[in-house]
């Protein structure tokens, strides 16, 4: 298992894993689309520095980048594809892997449940990563920012 998980993560996606590149993603896939101005200022990036960015994911095929006009002004608006979605959700199910037993004791500990029935609108930050996989698709509703206080994650593995 063990080798499993590290030729796993050996083999993660270099676009998404980016930092830049992920909190661009991460960004649109809480939103329908971002402007270019919104992204900018949201990543803190450098104009010269998010074109890059936003370049190699649309050559990726993760993004779509439509240009077009507001009155007299050009308007850029990003958008996440399907691919894009899915190498995300790839990306965090391959790091979800990567988490100390002592995190994932905690996640474990942390499931939310009323009654039996499942209430995804209760759960946290890293609720999904064990409840018992039952549930497809947990990355989705991890990344779609079912957040809580956050587990305090340690700073090296």
């Amino acid at each position: 298992m063990k080798d499993i998980v590290i030729n796993q993560i050996a083999a993660l996606d270099q676009i998404v894993h980016n930092p830049a590149r992920l909190m661009i993603i991460l960004l649109l896939s809480k939103n329908t689309s971002l402007d270019y101005l919104e992204l900018m200022e949201t990543t803190s990036l450098t104009s010269g520095n998010i074109t890059t960015h936003l370049s190699k994911l649309a050559a990726g095929g993760y993004i779509k980048i439509k240009k077009s006009f507001k009155g007299k002004k050009p308007h850029t608006k990003i958008l996440l594809t399907e691919a894009g979605r899915s190498a995300y959700a790839k990306w965090a199910n391959t790091i979800a892997l990567a988490l100390p037993e002592s995190t994932l004791d905690q996640i474990a500990s942390r499931r939310l449940y009323k009654g039996s029935r499942f209430q995804p609108e209760n759960l946290g930050y890293y609720d999904f990563y064990q409840t018992d996989c039952q549930y497809l698709g947990w990355t989705q509703n991890l990344l779609r920012g079912f957040y809580s206080p956050p587990i305090p994650m340690p700073t090296s593995l």
